[in-house]
């Protein structure tokens, strides 16, 4: 979600929509939302019952438990704090109502995705802590070599060069070089996390 509203926030400021929202503005920007999400195939999902998923663990594989832990800790922990951190940093410098209120919708969304992620790590904890203990020991040192995603791909990163950055910072959109610091932390705290999770796990066997 940070990575779409990036590419609305470009498409905006390139248009010069001011801060100030009036009715044409407020027209503009629901063209452009609906420009970027009918990438998704004009499909909408929502959430579903799904009962089986009650007996899911009765008969979990040790590998089933091990693998889960380690989607969780990289595409939840990591990924999405990551994302409630840009959304968090991009709405200290949104000056445009709207996109603030988009921005913080994505802020709570994906630090309830974060968390939830941890949730579900210390419940494989807790289904095995010896074993997703032992698998998950040396990740901590594993984090610190993954590279962070991007808002702009290298194909369409002169166009943001070419953009306002004073504008694009109104609409929320966070300089690239600020991308680092915040993954750099976000890897840390979730080093320090994930060692707490480990020594607790340790400490109940």
């Amino acid at each position: 979600m940070v990575f779409i509203y990036a590419i609305w926030a470009f498409f905006r400021a390139q248009l010069r929509l001011p801060p100030e929202q009036s009715p044409q503005t407020y027209a503009v920007s629901s063209i452009l939302a609906i420009m970027v999400l009918s990438g998704f195939g004009g499909q909408s999902h929502t959430v579903m019952p799904m009962p089986e998923i009650l007996n899911a663990f009765s008969s979990a594989q040790p590998e089933s438990l091990v693998q889960i832990s380690i989607d969780s800790l990289i595409d939840g922990c990591v990924q999405e704090g990551f994302n409630a951190d840009t959304a968090e940093a991009s709405a200290d410098i949104c000056k445009d109502e709207v996109s603030l209120r988009l921005i913080n919708q994505i802020v709570r969304e994906e630090s309830f995705h974060s968390e939830l992620s941890w949730r579900i790590l210390e419940f494989c904890f807790a289904q095995d802590p010896v074993l997703v203990g032992s698998a998950l020991r040396e990740e901590p040192l594993k984090l610190g070599g993954l590279s962070y995603p991007t808002a702009t791909s290298l194909q369409n990163r002169k166009w943001i060069e070419k953009a306002n950055p004073d504008l694009l910072k109104s609409y929320g959109r966070l300089p690239d070089s600020e991308f680092d610091e915040l993954w750099i932390n976000r890897i840390r705290l979730t080093q320090k996390r994930l060692e707490e999770c480990i020594d607790s796990a340790k400490a109940s066997t």
